[in-house]
C-alpha cells in the first residue's frame, strides 16, 4: 500500500505495477476461457436440441399409422417449424454472443494497458515530486544554515559589536580563506564572552 508523503522505491513501484499488470492479464484470460466455455454449451445445446427434435418427429411418423401419415407429416412440418425457427435463432444468439465476447475482451485488453500506463505515469510523477520535495528542502537547510552559523559565532563572543562597529576574533594566528585570502575564518571561544 502506498504512504503518502513517504518515499517510495522506484523499483518497488515497478514491482507492483508489474503485479498489477500480471493480475490484470489473469483475469481477462479468465474472462476468455469462460465466454469461450458459455459459448461452446450454447453451440452444443442448440446442436443436441435440433437432434431431439428430429429424432422425435421420426418416432412419431413411425408410430403413426398409413392412413394417417400423411396428415400426421404435414401437421408436424408445421408444428416443428417454430422449433426449427428456434434452433436458427440460438445459433444467431450464439454468433452474436462471441462477437461481443470478442469486443469485450478488446474492450479488457486496451484497459489493462492504460491502467498500467497511468500506474506508470502516477509513479513518475510522484518520484519526480518527492525528488524536487528533496532538492527544495535541501536548498531551505543549507539556508538556514549561515544564521544559525552567524548566531552560533556571536554568542560564542567570536563575533561582538566594539563602539559602532562589528569586531571578529581571530586569534593569534588567524586563518585566512578565499582566493586572495581576503577572509579570516572565525574562531569561536569556549567561555561564549567577549
Amino acid at each position: 500500500m502506498m504512504e503518502y508523503g513517504k518515499e517510495q522505491d522506484p523499483h518497488a513501484l515497478a514491482l507492483q505495477l508489474a503485479t498489477l499488470t500480471a493480475q490484470l492479464d489473469r483475469s481477462v484470460g479468465q474472462l476468455q476461457q469462460q465466454g469461450g466455455q458459455s459459448m461452446r454449451a450454447m453451440q452444443t445445446s442448440a446442436q443436441t436440441l435440433a437432434q431431439q427434435s428430429q429424432q422425435l418427429a421420426g418416432e412419431v411418423v413411425q408410430a403413426v399409422s398409413q392412413q394417417t401419415h400423411g396428415a400426421m407429416v404435414h401437421g408436424l412440418q408445421q408444428s416443428l417449424t417454430p422449433l426449427h425457427q428456434a434452433t436458427r435463432d440460438a445459433g444467431a444468439v450464439t454468433t452474436a454472443l462471441a462477437q461481443q465476447l470478442s469486443a469485450l475482451r478488446s474492450a479488457q485488453q486496451s484497459l489493462v494497458w492504460k491502467a498500467g500506463l497511468a500506474l506508470i505515469i502516477g509513479s513518475v510523477l510522484v518520484v519526480g515530486g518527492c525528488g524536487w520535495a528533496v532538492w527544495k528542502t535541501q536548498r531551505a537547510l543549507k539556508q538556514a544554515e549561515f544564521p544559525t552559523q552567524v548566531l552560533e559565532a556571536t554568542r560564542s563572543g567570536a563575533i561582538t559589536v566594539c563602539g559602532e562597529a562589528l569586531c571578529v576574533k581571530a586569534g593569534s594566528k588567524p586563518q585566512h580563506y578565499g582566493q586572495n585570502g581576503d577572509y579570516v575564518v572565525v574562531q569561536p571561544t569556549a567561555s561564549g564572552g567577549q
